[in-house]
């Protein structure tokens, strides 16, 4: 199925979304955007929202495995030039 993480219910008919829920039971999530600049919304729409949406359709499915593999970069929005140590930072 070719859907966009990015809108509800993924972008995908009803009957695409019904396939989904009846064959579908182990997801692997690997779709992200790797941007490192704020840009129209991207990449908090297709990394947060785009994972939410993708979710949403598991939890409304026959899914029983959700494999979440995440993008290695979140440093958040710092002022240049800054050293970022790999540690936990304030989510702000």
């Amino acid at each position: 199925l070719q859907g966009d993480l990015r809108r509800k219910g993924l972008g995908l008919s009803e009957a695409d979304r019904r396939w989904f829920r009846h064959r579908i039971s182990s997801v692997v999530h690997s779709a992200a955007s790797v941007r490192f600049q704020e840009s129209q919304g991207e990449p908090m729409l297709s990394n947060v929202n785009g994972t939410q949406n993708l979710l949403d359709l598991c939890r409304r499915s026959s899914v029983q495995d959700f494999h979440f593999i995440s993008t290695a970069y979140s440093c958040g929005k710092v002022k240049a030039p800054t050293v970022v140590m790999e540690s936990m930072h304030d989510c702000e």
